[in-house]
């Protein structure tokens, strides 16, 4: 819960924050496609009087809220999306729903100011500036510290909010593997070949759901071990399967898989193996061969 004290004053706390990819929570993979914000539990007795800011891990802010509603008690929650068909009323009832993100007012009359260590420089939405949740954080990497700044900037009364949220629709990255080994294999010998994930962008690949690579083992080499940093490894009969949570970022690879391998005495002179990678947040499903 987020109060806000009667007269001109920062909430508390201030900023409230919301952490992806630092301090424990967890990464979001790709860059941002869409970004909305949702108010759960506001209960104010003259919304006018409140000032919402929201700063990205990259120092972008932008006000989405300010000078809506009139006198009269408010409690509910909205949601501000740019896919909305309507925006919240100056000097008129508030009721809960889903705005477009909205500013009145920002002019020498009506100073639209927040306490520091809130941003003194800022993009407002519409109809006092043009700054959308688009055009102010589309393409960017979510990953870091988002800042929620609250402030009562005129003599209103007391106000709380139970919660904030954010919700992302990501741009994912695509993620590629490369299979390679040096020399011929012998019949009837160990040998060894590594699988390498590279992440071609945009933003990070990783987080709550593994990257995933598969390979299934063609007739004549038989599985015997794995290992690569900060992979996890299961061999089931012809299949190794490979997972890891950790992300990186794009334009970089993972660590690779080395797999050793049995060839069989009597396998054919020429075999290809094919492996596969998928999740982390990927768009896509790659598949590489090696002979």
């Amino acid at each position: 819960t987020i109060t806000i004290s009667n007269g001109a004053a920062a909430a508390n706390p201030y900023p409230s924050v919301i952490y992806i990819g630092t301090n424990g929570a967890t990464f979001l993979p790709g860059t941002i496609q869409k970004l909305t914000i949702t108010l759960t539990g506001l209960d104010a007795q003259d919304t006018q009087d409140l000032g919402f800011m929201l700063v990205a891990p990259n120092g972008a802010a932008y006000e989405f809220m300010s000078f809506v509603g009139n006198g009269n008690h408010f409690l509910g929650n909205l949601v501000f999306d740019d896919s909305a068909v309507s925006r919240p009323l100056f000097n008129a009832g508030l009721a809960s729903g889903t705005y477009l993100p909205t500013s009145y007012f920002c002019d020498t009359a009506h100073p639209d100011t927040y306490p520091l260590p809130a941003p003194q420089t800022f993009n407002y939405a519409a109809p006092c500036g043009t700054a959308t949740l688009t055009t102010g954080f589309s393409g960017m990497i979510p990953d870091g510290t988002w800042s929620l700044y609250l402030a009562n900037r005129l003599s209103g009364p007391a106000a709380t909010l139970g919660s904030w949220s954010l919700n992302f629709t990501e741009n994912p990255p695509s993620l590629n593997v490369i299979t390679s080994h040096s020399g011929n294999f012998c019949q009837g010998q160990m040998e060894q070949y590594s699988l390498t994930v590279q992440n071609n962008g945009p933003g990070f690949s990783g987080g709550t759901v593994p990257v995933i690579v598969t390979d299934v083992l063609p007739a004549g080499l038989t599985p015997v071990s794995a290992s690569g940093s900060g992979w996890n490894y299961v061999i089931s009969a012809q299949v190794v399967t490979c997972t890891t949570t950790n992300p990186t970022a794009a334009g970089t690879s993972y660590p690779p898989i080395n797999l050793t391998v049995n060839v069989a005495a009597n396998a054919p002179g020429s075999v290809n193996n094919s492996a596969s990678v998928s999740g982390g947040g990927a768009g896509n499903t790659n598949v590489a061969t090696v002979n």
